[in-house]
């Protein structure tokens, strides 16, 4: 069915027929007729009734059809279907008026011809009808006036033909009617079906938007004007209505007049289109007073309804009381790094056995300066000579993790030498690439105020991991009350606005992978009564994503339940990154000296053990797993021939920070030879003696190898090349001997030839004929072209052999030099010249301008019987590299015969059209190949030509 136009008015006929696949119905209809009318005209030829008279309802019927069908096939199904019905209306008519009249049984398919104009509409119906009623009216007024022939019955056969067509074709009109129709109402039916359940699915979608609405953690309300048309229970309940009844209520019954008067300035911004977002507080009936994070966006009204608005609040009552608390907390924090200065305390970090930080306390207390201690070797110099052992011990423990009693004393040695007691506090902190360990010192040497020092030593402690990095948080399980400092705001990206974070926040922060994990270990901590220890992923609500380490140690009442956690959080995601990024470098080093077969190597020259890399195994052909690798296994893989020169070189390396390179074959044990460049350093150690040497050693077998080819084919190369040159200086030789005898030996008999001819031509021409002359003439003509060819031959032996001299040649002013020639040797040679100006090369001059010269000349020769000739000389760049031209538009020449226009003596024209002897170009060729440069052509026959070239 074809497409029903959007355009088409529903009460058209055009419509109705689409709406019921009209015109599959019209079709079979026109193609009935057709059938019919052919069958009826051939059985008046079976019966003999052939009458010009007789086929005008056939006629008209053939007519009708054909129009019809053409109508349908530009899609009109409407105009089709009319003229059908017209012209079977016709003929019936046509027939009664030939046949008998009204007693003819044709007129009673006037009925059938009305029912089948439904589709059109009520007014053809009725229009066929009335025609049908005057057209029996006339037939029988007519018949009784006589004004009609006699009546004509047919032969009964042909009759019940005739009726027999008709009722077949009001069969299948009337059934195909009924089964569009029957189609239609079971589309109908399926698209109410259809509808129903749609709305039902709308209905469902909207209880579950209420559902949801009203589970948000916010109060939701919608309004139209001032008059509410929408809230969620949340809102409804918070002013003491519930969601049904609060709707068209106007906003000041809702929020009261003393609420209205201050909201309603922001509801009229919000009207006139303006987001409004505010805070305040706001009194409920049952909560009392709140305070409110308002936002009211303006809605886009709809037509036939005033502008709204949506409002969303959020109580934040719980949050404003919480940061309350953070502030006062940290006041408390800041006075308490007020006085930790007054303490006494001294504070040092170490990171990988060294002293990265130190306070200014700890600098009083051993009377350095705050460089030295930093430039200590190690942290181990700060404490007494008998306690070294210990704690150096109990710093190994705590960097593998063992947990151990983090409070002791031990001794110190002052700058003076004085040995005085301290109390230490040591923590680990995991931050960073490597693990760090704070150390508070106090001074307890008189033993006086021991107890109020370590509570200071701890005070102080938990001071300086907000200051080193690390976040501090405490969980009060009574209340939702979360407490943190700054630090731990900032490493979970939650926002430092003066808002406490709650424990959602913070639950929301951790990694989707590793939420379920830290729970359960949080929850166990607890259950169990241990230490909350884990490392998570989190990611913070602006994208980002780090590891952290949370610790924690949770209070317990006396029934055992627990009433607080507090603990702190390290971020460790630059530990995670350096290892990844470890990992990676590792991972490129071992290929890279896959790939450049460098091995790295390090011996210590205490034990003489030596490590080597994956890629130094391989060079060498050895199993890790069974080669001992040590400084004698090495020296026995050391060629024989090469271990002495490498021993002198290894025993001369000792200078600090010098690199030392030597070149060694070895032998693998695979028994190859191989060659290795070694380069090494030598380590030395506190005493100022070698401890180490560590290095490399590159396999160069193939680039040895390959220099000595090297070495051997330049060697033959310099043979080949002095035989080359003794050859070409023979050949020169040669030429220059041929060059002389063709300047000297043939130019004499060449003249002897023209001037004897010339000589008969003007002694003897009356006794010549006419064809004897003209002989004369040839041979002079002969020999001047060979006198021609000569020159040419000499000018190219000249450009070959000539010494060449590079230095900056001007083109373009070669080539207006050769253009003013060639005008005033032919003045009546109008030409357009274009030389674009500054075209230099380094070249020699001398052959720069028989090159520039040729060119010119046969652009100014080959262009000469153009109407309006031209000429251009200049530059292009093409892929990076300057290229020179010269163009005429010229008589040009096909392509395929380019190949042989730089070969000596070779044209494409004959001489009658053109002059020359076919020397040019290939003299192009070899002054552009002689300075290291290339030249082609481009030609177009009848478009002129363009030759380019290159100059190294």
């Amino acid at each position: 069915m074809s497409p029903m136009p959007s355009a088409l008015p529903p009460d058209s006929a055009e419509y109705r027929l689409r709406r019921i696949r009209g015109e599959r119905i019209v079709e079979l209809m026109i193609l009935l007729t057709l059938a019919g009318t052919l069958l009826y005209g051939l059985s008046l030829f079976l019966f003999d009734l052939v009458k010009g008279e007789r086929l005008i309802a056939t006629s008209l019927l053939l007519i009708a059809s054909l129009a019809s069908l053409i109508l349908l096939h530009r899609n009109k199904v409407a105009a089709a279907f009319q003229i059908l019905v017209l012209g079977t209306w016709l003929a019936i008519t046509a027939t009664a008026v030939q046949v008998s009249g009204v007693r003819s049984g044709v007129v009673f398919i006037y009925p059938v011809v009305v029912m089948a104009c439904w589709p059109l509409g009520r007014r053809a119906v009725v229009t066929a009808g009335l025609a049908s009623i005057l057209a029996v009216a006339g037939l029988g007024t007519s018949e009784h006036l006589g004004l009609l022939v006699p009546p004509f019955l047919p032969p009964p056969i042909l009759l019940s033909l005739i009726y027999g067509i008709v009722l077949l074709m009001a069969l299948l009109f009337a059934s195909r009617i009924v089964a569009e129709q029957d189609r239609w109402l079971e589309s109908e039916a399926g698209l109410r079906d259809e509808l129903a359940a749609r709305m039902q699915t709308a209905a469902k979608q909207a209880q579950e938007l209420r559902l949801i609405a009203d589970n948000v953690p916010a109060m939701l309300c919608t309004f139209e004007g001032m008059t509410c048309r929408f809230a969620n229970s949340r809102y409804a309940a918070f002013y003491g209505f519930t969601p049904e009844n609060i709707v068209g209520r106007h906003l000041k019954d809702v929020i009261g007049e003393e609420a209205f008067a201050h909201a309603r300035p922001f509801v009229e911004r919000v009207l006139a289109g303006e987001e409004v977002a505010y805070r305040g507080q706001r009194a409920s009936p049952s909560l009392g007073s709140r305070i409110m994070e308002t936002k009211l966006m303006p809605d886009i009204p709809r037509p036939g309804r005033q502008r709204g608005f949506y409002g969303v609040f959020l109580d934040i009552t719980e949050q404003e009381n919480a940061a309350q608390a953070l502030r006062e907390q940290s006041g408390l924090y800041e006075t308490l790094l007020r006085a930790q200065s007054d303490a006494g305390l001294g504070m040092f970090i170490i990171e990988a056995g060294r002293v990265i930080y130190v306070n200014d306390a700890l600098c009083r207390m051993y009377g350095y300066r705050r460089e030295e201690i930093l430039a200590l070797p190690s942290h181990i110099e700060l404490v007494h000579p008998e306690d070294r052992t210990r704690v150096w011990r109990n710093h190994e423990r705590r960097l593998r993790g063992e947990k151990f009693e983090n409070h002791y004393r031990i001794a110190i040695a002052t700058r003076t030498g004085e040995r005085r007691e301290v109390a230490i506090t040591v923590a680990r902190i995991d931050a960073g690439a490597a693990p760090r360990v704070l150390v508070v010192m106090q001074d307890v040497t008189a033993e006086i105020g021991a107890a109020q020092s370590l509570r200071r030593s701890e005070e102080l402690l938990r001071l300086a991991t907000d200051g080193g990095g690390v976040g501090i948080w405490e969980r009060d399980f009574a209340s939702p009350k979360f407490s943190s400092n700054l630090q731990f705001r900032r490493i979970f990206g939650l926002p430092d606005d003066g808002t406490e974070p709650t424990t959602d926040d913070f639950i929301a922060t951790i990694h989707a992978d590793d939420r379920e994990r830290t729970l359960r270990a949080f929850h166990d901590a607890l259950e169990q009564k241990t230490e909350f220890n884990l490392e998570h992923r989190i990611e913070r609500p602006d994208g980002g994503a780090a590891w952290v380490l949370a610790r924690g140690l949770g209070e317990y009442g006396e029934d055992g339940a627990a009433r607080r956690m507090a603990g702190i959080v390290i971020d460790t995601t630059g530990r995670h990154l350096a290892e990844a990024a470890l990992r990676e470098s590792e991972a490129r080093l071992k290929e890279a000296q896959r790939i450049a077969h460098v091995g790295s190597w390090r011996l210590d020259l205490a034990t003489r053990g030596m490590i080597w890399s994956d890629e130094l195994y391989r060079v060498f052909e050895c199993d890790p797993a069974t080669f001992e690798c040590t400084w004698s296994e090495f020296l026995a893989m050391v060629h024989p021939d090469d271990l002495e020169p490498f021993l002198r070189a290894y025993r001369s390396a000792d200078t600090p920070g010098h690199i030392y390179e030597n070149d060694t074959r070895i032998v693998t044990q695979g028994g190859r030879v191989r060659h290795l460049h070694f380069r090494w350093q030598v380590i030395f150690g506190d005493a100022g003696k070698p401890a180490s040497a560590t290095g490399t050693a590159q396999d160069v077998t193939e680039q040895v190898l390959a220099r000595a080819e090297i070495e051997r084919l330049n060697a033959d190369l310099e043979r080949r090349v002095a035989e080359r040159t003794a050859e070409l200086t023979a050949a020169n030789r040669e030429l220059e001997s041929f060059a002389y005898s063709i300047s000297h030996d043939l130019r004499a008999p060449l003249r002897g030839i023209d001037g004897f001819s010339k000589l008969l031509i003007d002694d003897y021409r009356e006794r010549l004929d006419a064809q004897g002359v003209d002989y004369l003439d040839r041979v002079r003509r002969a020999a001047q072209r060979m006198g021609a060819l000569i020159d040419d031959i000499l000018e190219i032996s000249r450009v070959t052999r000539q010494e060449m001299r590079r230095v900056r040649v001007d083109l373009s002013r070669i080539a207006a030099e050769v253009v003013e020639e060639r005008a005033q040797v032919e003045p009546q040679h109008r030409v357009e010249v274009q030389i674009a100006p500054d075209c230099a090369v380094q070249g020699d001059p001398q052959l720069m301008r028989v090159m520039m010269q040729n060119l010119v000349e046969n652009a100014w020769k080959y262009s000469a019987r153009e109407a309006s000739p031209k000429i251009a000389f200049g530059r292009e760049t093409h892929e990076g590299e300057t290229v020179f031209f010269v163009r005429d538009n010229g008589v040009g020449f096909d392509m395929k015969y380019a190949d042989r226009l730089f070969t000596p003596f070779q044209r494409l024209h004959r001489p009658d059209e053109f002059e020359g002897t076919g020397i040019g170009l290939a003299t192009v060729a070899r002054i552009v190949h002689r300075h290291g440069g290339r030249v082609w052509i481009d030609s177009t026959p009848g478009q002129g030509t363009i030759v380019r070239f290159v100059l190294a």
